[in-house]
């Protein structure tokens, strides 16, 4: 389970200045091992570092979907993969089955089932958001 970040532990001015910090070891000026960088946007990645880089394996969490990146990162880059929704499907970029033109059922709905008439569901979210009036 991932917390919001608080506290003010910036590595740098810069930083701070961008309402970014970092929680972990700091070598001769850079992110390294394993730690926490939290971002302005409240997004925040836990794992590795290397030289300031995301590096090794690491989770980048999405707190306004709910989502979560769970990757193996060399220098920053992502070299291989997975995108987790908050109800927990796996996003997959090919042989994708939920919610196709051949079947319009969401994720929810393959795993609960289908509503009755007349309590559609419009969205994959459970419970479903109240219509506006």
């Amino acid at each position: 389970p991932f917390s919001p970040c608080k506290g003010d532990m910036s590595i740098t001015d810069q930083l701070r200045v961008t309402g970014e910090h970092f929680e972990g070891n700091v070598v001769n000026g850079s992110m390294e091992g394993h730690g926490r960088f939290c971002f302005a946007s409240g997004r925040v990645y836990e794992g590795g570092f290397k030289d300031g880089m995301f590096h090794g394996k690491g989770v980048l969490v999405f707190p306004e979907t709910g989502g979560r990146f769970e990757a193996t990162w060399e220098n920053g880059v992502a070299l291989e993969g997975t995108y987790l929704y908050k109800d927990g499907l796996i996003y997959e970029e090919r042989n994708w089955q939920h919610c196709t033109l051949a079947d319009r059922r969401f994720y929810t709905e393959l795993q609960h089932g289908i509503r009755p008439a007349g309590d559609t569901q419009m969205t994959n979210e459970r419970p479903q958001r109240p219509k506006k009036k």
